[in-house]
């Protein structure tokens, strides 16, 4: 019999072999990947997988290639548009490397330098793939690390706290501040790097040439010049340029942190290029990131504008937001900016829970809180962002729970409610909805080991989820409904009929319901009224679908039961994935997706439910 592995990895060259899109789409690191988490899989079942019954075994792989498929096809464009992104930068690098090679040993300036135009046409028409022109620059940079002298190693490896006494010292040695290594890069670009600019300022002292890394007297009087140096440079022709690490000159002053200065050389750049602000974006988001209050206040006050948004097409309050920079984010809500970008919370953190405020509270929450409170809408939070909402509600401040075996085997397997609602309240499922974790991650960090090798085994209970809503009430508390954990093939895979309700603090309440009251709902709306929430749609079990009806449950606010909507008129259907807006008396719903007697389809209707007589009525006819 095949191994696991072997049934895996075949089904994984199958499912990418059907769709050379897709097959292009997946780079080399990307198929390891994917094949290291199989080669994981496969050994948990492997012992399992022996024992099974052929037929169900096959039966089992054959949902897992359809999944598998399923969801290469929804993730392949956007592997694609990484991949090509990421060989396009590979290109431009290349073309930088080569031109740099030929100039090698040439006195040159940083004009001649990093002026690789005909370098990089030609690495397009070679038409390499990511692999080879890799495997050109991992050649270039290993002559290269070889090459370097003394001193740029000093700069590359010592630590802040040595690093000028260190340099001190080779400069004394007699080390030349100019020499550079086979790429071209000089002493001065290895600790600009570094933004060590006072260890800048020892090298030009020693003789090192600001020409190395692309400027001349402007940028120079702002590194280490007065506010009248910097007026006498004024005006410049490298105001515009980018330096060696792409910087303009007021980018450049935001990232040395002088706010007289950034405010002074960002009105001339102003003046100069003729923008209105929408241009100086980068200069803003580099004064965020280093979350210089006053620097980013002199910015916005030479007219820079609050909305300007960086090279990849960030707003400031996306960038302030996931850098954590809470005062900076405070001053750019002053001024009332679009959020409309806002679909991530925590790009820059290992672990957002982890980094406090002076308080305790972790920073990640208190940028969350602001965000809402000033109208930003946390469902923009990005699908691959999902489990970033417990910082929303709050969950991730429930107290660290200890979960016992005990715990594990009596709470861990999701189960229907017997009252409407049940009210629980259990370590493991608190734990789980603080962590986020995944069925599996639960599994193995509280389940026994038998558990773990069993297949098939029953789902492990998990909050990481998918087609849930997310509510928040007038007094603060969030209101998470049901939603579904995995896809079919997988052994974690359950659409939940749950509610849980968080204070926002750290409190949190968990209610189950029998099935016949809240059937297994995902993928529905949420639409807030004055005293309960009207659950809209869903996709749910394939057998609990039912063509033509539109399921439409209400949630008491008051005691949370849940309880069926009669409604009437001309119903949308079976819909999910749609949109719910409130509009008066009546809720609009539109688009998603809709199961016919068919398929799965596009839902390209929009109907209205009344909420006076609960009446749908056909509007996209009208």
């Amino acid at each position: 019999m095949q191994s696991g592995m072997d049934m895996f990895s075949g089904i994984l060259r199958k499912v990418m072999g059907r769709n050379k899109a897709i097959d292009d789409a997946i780079g080399d690191d990307e198929k390891a990947m994917l094949e290291g988490t199989l080669d994981e899989l496969s050994k948990s079942l492997e012992g399992a997988m022996e024992g099974i019954d052929p037929d169900q075994r096959d039966a089992l792989m054959a949902q897992f290639e359809d999944g598998l498929a399923e969801t290469f096809a929804e993730l392949g464009p956007q592997i694609k548009q990484g991949n090509d992104e990421l060989l396009d930068q590979a290109r431009n690098l290349l073309a930088k490397w080569r031109r740099r090679v030929a100039l090698t040993g040439q006195e040159v300036s940083f004009d001649v330098l990093n002026d690789f135009t005909a370098e990089r046409d030609a690495v397009e028409a070679e038409g390499k793939s990511y692999k080879k022109v890799d495997k050109e620059m991992k050649r270039l940079l290993k002559q290269d690390e070889k090459s370097r002298t003394l001193l740029i190693k000093a700069l590359e490896q010592t630590d802040d706290a040595d690093l000028l006494q260190t340099i001190r010292a080779l400069l004394d040695d007699g080390a030349d501040p100019n020499q550079r290594s086979f790429l071209m890069d000089a002493p001065l670009a290895y600790a600009y790097e570094r933004h060590r600019f006072d260890a800048m300022q020892m090298l030009v002292e020693a003789g090192a040439d600001p020409d190395a890394v692309g400027w001349g007297p402007l940028q120079v009087a702002i590194a280490w010049g007065t506010i009248e140096d910097v007026e006498a440079a004024l005006p410049s022709d490298l105001l515009m340029r980018p330096d060696e690490e792409k910087n303009t000159a007021a980018e450049l002053a935001a990232l040395v942190g002088d706010a007289e200065k950034t405010k002074l050389v960002m009105a001339a750049q102003l003046e100069a290029s003729g923008a209105d602000g929408a241009e100086a974006g980068d200069a803003l988001h580099t004064a965020i990131e280093s979350g210089d209050v006053e620097v980013v206040a002199a910015l916005l006050g030479a007219d820079v504008s609050v909305d300007a948004e960086n090279q990849w097409g960030q707003s400031p309050v996306w960038t302030a937001a996931n850098m954590h920079h809470i005062d900076v984010l405070g001053l750019l809500l002053q001024h009332d900016p679009d959020m409309s970008d806002v679909d991530d919370i925590a790009a820059y953190q290992d672990d957002p829970a982890a980094k406090l405020t002076d308080d305790g509270t972790p920073e990640v929450v208190v940028v969350a809180r602001m965000l809402v409170e000033a109208g930003w809408d946390p469902a923009q939070l990005d699908s691959l962002n999902a489990d970033q909402m417990r910082f929303v509600t709050g969950a991730c401040l429930i107290p660290e729970q200890t979960v016992t075996a005990e715990d594990f085997n009596s709470q861990s397997v999701p189960r229907y409610g017997s009252g409407n609602p049940e009210k629980v309240d259990h370590p493991f499922l608190r734990e789980m909805i603080r962590t986020g974790k995944s069925g599996y991650a639960g599994l193995q960090d509280y389940g026994p080991e038998e558990d773990k090798k069993a297949f098939p085994r029953p789902a492990t209970w998990s909050f990481d989820r998918f087609g849930r809503t997310t509510t928040r009430l007038p007094d603060g508390r969030w209101v998470q409904i049901a939603g579904e954990h995995e896809d079919s093939y997988d052994p974690d895979f359950n659409i939940y009929n749950d509610v849980v309700v968080h204070d926002g603090m750290g409190g949190v309440e968990v209610f189950t319901y029998p099935d016949k009251a809240f059937p297994p709902t995902d993928f529905h709306t949420a639409t807030l009224l004055e005293d309960s929430i009207l659950i809209i749609g869903s996709l749910g079990y394939q057998q609990d679908r039912r063509v033509g009806e539109t399921q439409v449950l209400r949630l008491n606010l008051s005691d949370f039961s849940i309880s069926k909507v009669e409604t009437t008129g001309d119903a949308p259907g079976w819909i999910s994935r749609h949109e719910a807006v409130l509009e008066d008396d009546r809720i609009v719903v539109s688009g998603g997706k809709i199961q016919t007697a068919r398929d799965y389809e596009d839902f390209n209707g929009r109907y209205a439910l009344y909420l006076g007589d609960m009446r749908w009525e056909d509007l996209s006819t009208g």
